[in-house]
């Protein structure tokens, strides 16, 4: 009988040590010193899908309801790849479907989404998309994205 006890307490513990509660995942991403792919996907995915917050981060659940609410087209990196300013701000400029750059509507690629972003200031001038992104920076500037969303939805 203890064993049969010992197994299903098992069984219903495990799942949960592999489930990424949002506050956890801010918490370590704090710490980070270079934030990851998966980790502005994931972060993404919890402003976009309210249900997201209720499940495990699963990379490829993710970037499917992210292509499934936004035009997330060819996204073709890697999770664990190291974030850069020009893989952010092409999420972002395609999140907030910027259109302040005639070259980023016409290119589309990471070095005219990160002009965008500058151009809607959300990154500064400075910067340089191919710089590192470190997980206190992605929590910045998503910060931003979402003021300027709550904006967006106030003027309307």
């Amino acid at each position: 009988m203890r064993r049969v006890s010992v197994l299903i307490i098992i069984f219903l513990l495990v799942p949960n040590l592999w489930a990424k509660d949002p506050l956890a995942f801010f918490h370590d991403l704090g710490r980070k010193k270079i934030a990851t792919f998966g980790d502005a996907i994931y972060f993404t995915t919890l402003t976009v899908d309210k249900k997201a917050r209720n499940r495990p981060s699963d990379f490829k659940k993710n970037l499917k309801t992210l292509k499934k609410h936004l035009s997330f087209k060819d996204l073709d990196y890697d999770r664990n790849e190291p974030l850069n300013n020009g893989m952010l701000s092409l999420i972002i400029a395609r999140y907030l479907k910027l259109s302040d750059s005639l070259f980023f509507l016409i290119f589309d690629n990471e070095r005219y989404a990160h002009r965008a972003c500058i151009g809607a200031s959300i990154l500064t001038p400075e910067s340089s998309n191919r710089d590192k992104v470190t997980g206190q920076d992605l929590i910045e500037v998503m910060t931003l994205v979402i003021e300027k969303l709550e904006k967006r939805i106030e003027n309307k």
